[in-house]
């Protein structure tokens, strides 16, 4: 794929290799993807050149199989070493840098006696086999079941050879284990769950390819290793010497954001990706999404794209098949209980693996709306009034699962909500809830903490929180002892086919659904009988409990979603037809995310500071398809969450920024404490809202990229070049910065034109150089409607000025109908082409629009409905009066939705509703952040150029409009001596930034501050249509050092120090000669 103009040229010493993970063996093939690579064989170089992570070798317990290891020049005289009895003339093994500990191997003289040893898988570490002779009788070793209170194991120094010891099912209990320091080879113990505790490399899990990890003693620094998200590629951690990127990892703080790793090369497994066949999948995802063809979608976590060919075999079946209300007795309604009925079956065998007939009567599924409703569910139905009933959950949790605390608390019971999976451990709470894969980052806890948990408290009852994990995996409660599941798990099913977007889940074990029985609420359904006046009583449908072959009917009121439910079959029965299991989206979705994850560590600005910062907690697993980040610019500071969503937007990226309703999660990455989030709430601050940063500089959001059934390698190439293109400083850009770093004033970065000269106290002529200049304001521009077409004042003309702007200007806006918001451009771009004029002599408003009827409105006359109404305007409510019910109607034909035209109280006022500036709060009426908008003519000359310059087809795009800024002021300058300077001579574009004082005419304006810009300056202002121009150039051009696109200045206007005769209206002309100061004058 061709890199976009003015791309940020491609790493050609970073190669993307596309490699198979079911052969490592030298003889496997691997492609190379890099359009920089050349066509020779990959196997051209030397052999060793890879040898230092011997992928092979990784099987070579026996060291038979080291054969394959035959590029490995010192190993090709291991082949005699395959039956280890000879293993003492190994001594030509000891340079075989991969074969892991072999070095001291060749002291192993008395191995040869160790006839029972010849699986001594971990022979290389043999440093003690030399006293290996009683290892012989280690024949019964096998059934060490007994080993769970094995707590003086830490003496069990001849135990490294227990290679059999793979049955040690309960040595769960093997609490004195870590100090087992020579049970390091007991790698066949795969199954003594606790024994990870071993030097603290516990939490490894995500370390899914060190497979023989058994080794991991040499990982004695890595004590953090538990999050070492990136070390997947660490397919040889056994000898973790070569994690050299790990060096982080020893002294990591789970509560701070990790860098990625960086690595050799991002490499994409093609036996996964894809699905085995990247040809037909990349056929079939154009067939079956056809939305996905104008866009690159990377936010599967929040919903994935639904196959089309699922909802049209949904309505074939609406079409030739009744379907009723299963609560009747007819025929239709007993088929489609039946059919319900099933799906509870393929929900238990699709998602959560249960397959045996018999152990799905373990499990029961109750419908839900949601895995919101099904986590309410659990908390309405606990009996929180029972003695020492308590709540805890992880702090980083949906705010859905945190939810739950406020039933509880209202309850009085006793709520603690912990920072680490090692304190939910030990915590004695009689609830204990925990997401199986946290939302905002991928880290995955799996079904894994509920093991331990259930281990260390048999009696503790667990809720899991599925909803991210099952997105693209199968919460395998199939392969999962009983006693060891939990007992509660909740889920939503559109996030993981798409839709239906109403349906989830609460999987109860049915030994634990006598818990849920303190609901007062009862619905149709759901009761045996009841009386009908007082006193009241009711009989639930049948106890709960371990006799009860089903509890659904207690636990659902009212009618269940039957066509959603029919909708869920053809949903699943499409994605089995696609892709063959939801197991097969999980190696898919994690293949395509470690490829990302990979690329995107490789990203560094020219001065080496990374780019990409993704952020961790706690995990059990290997991480779920999601990436969870932060950018950083070339000083180390973070970019805003909201900017980087607005540029991918208009790039045709679709992400996901913001909080991520997981406030545990960002809070913690980047310091905050309750009592910030509790100030940032009194001075405004919400969720949903465009604020980036708090007055320290902290991120208040985050942004998350994630992968599904149908991502693609080019969605994450795109995404991984829009980043270089837009966020990766070259030294170029780097010196730019530094030569125009900017003073900071009013709260906004300014930039310092140091070959600007303007004069003091107010002079007419300004200097540029031996130039001399007369600045004046080529274009006055007010919007009477908000967001609608501007109206231009004539040249010579003057209009009056008020402390809220413009007369007239933004003194009416369009609300929606049903939620009282303002609309936008952003959001509305057609409403450019309703053009309203204001008439000031005959105080009139003139509106129009294409193919509608004029509309002319008095200025003076009161609207029909007096009555103040609340709009939604910026996050802020304010007050308006709604005009006319027959205008509401022209408007809503126009716009195709239903609209009101609302405005502004006359001599009301309100403040300004973005703290930006330093000083008092400013008035204003509907405008966004200050009454003055100023431009000047040179900048949107700049920014043309700029334009042209990433063109290699200059006839491809028409210049930029200043109308796109939609400024009340442009200034516009002309040369005094037209003879001493070439026409193409401009003074320094944006002046207008380092701007404090401006007079025009009689009149007086103070700078506030710059513009921050948003997708609105791409909607042309003529036609209405969205261009990428000019918010992407500004974007790499016009950015502040707080990542804030910048272009223009916010004004107001000193009413004590104008020079208007008294009697005289102020006000402002088209034509009226500009002076200035600058900050630095």
């Amino acid at each position: 794929m061709a890199a976009p103009p003015g791309a940020w040229p491609k790493d050609e010493d970073v190669p993307l290799v596309l490699s198979s993970s079911s052969s490592r063996s030298s003889s496997s093939s691997e492609s190379v993807l890099s359009p920089t690579a050349s066509s020779g064989s990959p196997s051209s170089s030397p052999p060793s050149s890879r040898c230092h992570d011997c992928h092979d070798c990784h099987n070579c317990h026996d060291c038979h199989d080291c054969h394959d290891c035959h590029d490995c020049h010192d190993c090709h005289d291991c082949h005699d070493c395959h039956d280890c009895h000879d293993c003492h003339d190994c001594h030509d093994c000891h340079d075989c840098h991969d074969c892991h500990d072999c070095h001291d191997c060749h002291d192993c003289h008395d191995c040869h006696d160790c006839h029972d040893c010849h699986d001594c898988h971990d022979c290389h570490d043999c440093h003690d086999c030399h006293d290996c002779h009683d290892c012989h009788d280690c024949h019964d070793c096998h059934d060490c079941h007994d080993c769970h209170d094995c707590h003086d194991c830490h003496d069990c120094h001849d135990c490294h050879d227990c290679h059999d010891c793979h049955d040690c099912h309960d040595c769960h209990d093997c609490h004195d284990c870590h100090d087992c320091h020579d049970c390091h080879d007991c790698h066949d113990c795969h199954d003594c769950h606790d024994c990870h505790d071993c030097h603290d490399c516990h939490d490894c899990h995500d370390c899914h390819d060190c497979h023989d990890c058994h080794d991991c003693h040499d990982c004695h620094d890595c004590h953090d290793c538990h999050d070492c998200h990136d070390c997947h590629d660490c397919h040889d951690c056994h000898d973790c010497h070569d994690c050299h990127d790990c060096h982080d990892c020893h002294d990591h703080d789970t509560n701070v954001p990790v860098p990625v790793a960086s690595t050799s090369k991002a490499t994409l497994d093609c036996t996964s990706y894809g699905y085995g066949d990247v040809g037909t999948f990349d056929k079939q995802r154009a067939d079956e999404y056809p939305s996905l063809k104008n866009t690159h979608y990377l936010d599967y976590a929040a919903s994935p794209p639904v196959a089309p060919s699922s909802v049209l075999a949904f309505h074939a079946s609406l079409a030739t098949t009744l379907y009723a209300n299963p609560h009747s007795r007819s025929m239709a309604s007993v088929q489609t209980d039946i059919d319900i009925a099933r799906m509870r079956t393929r929900v238990l065998s699709h998602l959560f693996g249960i397959d045996d007939p018999q152990q799905s009567q373990e499990w029961d599924v109750v419908w839900t709306s949601g895995t919101t409703a099904a986590l309410k569910l659990v908390a309405n139905a606990w009996d929180w009034k029972r003695e020492r009933s308590s709540l805890a959950y992880l702090t980083r949790s949906h705010t859905s699962l945190v939810g739950m605390r406020g039933v509880a608390i209202s309850q009085g019971a006793f709520v603690s909500c912990l920072e680490t999976t090692t304190e939910l451990l030990h915590s004695d709470a009689t609830l204990i809830a925990y997401p199986a894969q946290c939302n905002a980052t991928g880290s995955r806890m799996g079904l894994e903490l509920t093991r331990r948990i259930k281990r260390r408290s048999p009696k503790s009852t667990v809720l899991v929180d599925a909803a991210a994990y099952l997105s693209t995996s199968v919460l395998d409660l199939g392969s999962t002892p009983l006693e060891e599941a939990p007992d509660f798990v909740a889920c939503s099913f559109y996030k993981c086919f798409g839709w239906p977007t109403g349906l989830g889940a609460l999987i109860v074990k049915r030994s634990s659904a006598h818990l849920l029985q303190s609901d007062p609420y009862f619905g149709g359904g759901s009761i045996s009988s009841l009386s009908v006046s007082t006193p009241a009583w009711v009989h639930p449908r049948g106890p709960l409990g371990p006799s009860k072959p089903t509890c659904h009917e207690r636990l659902e009121a009212g009618t269940p979603p039957f066509l959603d439910i029919i909708a869920l079959r053809h949903s699943m029965d499409t994605q089995n037809r696609l892709y063959g299991s939801h197991r097969r989206i999980s190696a898919h979705a994690l293949a395509l995310t470690d490829y990302a994850r990979s690329r995107l560590g490789h990203l560094k600005h020219t001065n080496g500071e990374r780019v990409v910062q993704i952020h961790h907690n706690d995990s059990y697993e290997r991480s779920g398809p999601i990436i969870g980040f932060t950018l950083h610019d070339a000083a180390g500071s973070p970019v805003g969450h909201v900017h980087l969503d607005r540029l991918a937007t208009i790039n045709g990226l679709q992400l996901r920024t913001g909080g991520l309703c997981n406030t545990g999660m960002w809070t913690r990455a980047f310091g905050f404490t309750d009592e910030d989030l509790l100030r940032l709430h009194e001075k405004g601050r919400a969720c949903w809202d465009d604020e980036e940063f708090d007055e320290e500089g902290r991120p208040l959001g985050v942004a998350r990229i994630s992968c599904g059934a149908s991502s693609s390698r080019e969605d994450v190439d795109t995404f991984v070049e829009f980043i270089k293109r837009f966020f990766v400083k070259s030294w170029e850009e780097l010196m730019l910065v530094r030569a125009r770093t900017p003073p900071v004033s009013g709260g906004q970065p300014q930039i310092k034109l140091g070959t600007m000269t303007v004069c003091k106290c107010f002079l007419l002529i300004c200097h540029y150089g031996e130039i001399q200049w007369l600045i004046s304001i080529l274009r006055v521009h007010k919007d009477p409607i908000k967001s609608c077409g501007g109206q231009r004042i004539p040249e010579g003309s003057s209009w009056p000025l008020s402390t809220t702007g413009l007369e007239h200007d933004r003194e009416w806006m369009l609300v929606d109908a049903g939620t009282g918001r303002a609309l936008s451009q952003k959001r509305y771009p057609r409403m450019v082409l309703i053009r309203p004029r204001i008439d000031l002599i005959n105080r009139r408003l003139d509106i129009t629009a294409p193919d509608m009827p004029d509309l002319d409105l008095p200025l003076d006359e009161p609207p029909c409905d007096p009555s103040a109404r609340q709009a939604q305007l910026c996050g802020d409510l304010v007050s308006t009066q709604h005009v006319d019910t027959d205008l509401d109607r022209w408007f809503s034909t126009f716009l195709g939705l239903e609209c009101q035209l609302r405005r502004f109280p006359s001599g009301s006022i309100t403040t300004s509703r973005h703290a930006h500036f330093e000083g008092p709060p400013q008035p204003l009426l509907l405008s966004n952040e200050s009454p003055f908008l100023l431009i000047s003519s040179s900048s949107t000359k700049q920014v043309n150029e700029w334009i042209l310059e990433q063109l290699t087809d200059s006839s491809m795009v028409s210049p930029i409009s200043s109308a796109c800024f939609r400024a009340n002021f442009e200034l516009n300058t002309l040369k005094t001596d037209s003879s001493s300077v070439n026409d193409e001579d401009d003074p320094t574009p944006f002046f207008e930034d380092s701007i404090d004082l401006l007079r025009i005419g009689d009149e007086f304006f103070q700078a506030l501050g710059a513009c921050r810009r948003c997708l609105m300056t791409g909607v042309n202002q003529e036609t209405g249509i969205k261009t990428n121009e000019p918010f992407n150039t500004l974007a790499r051009r016009r950015k502040s050092n707080k990542g804030r696109i910048e272009f223009g200045a916010h004004m107001i206007w000193r009413k004590d120090l104008s020079r208007s005769p008294e009697g005289v209206t102020p006000s402002i002309k088209v034509g009226d000669l500009v002076t200035l100061t600058t900050q630095d004058s």
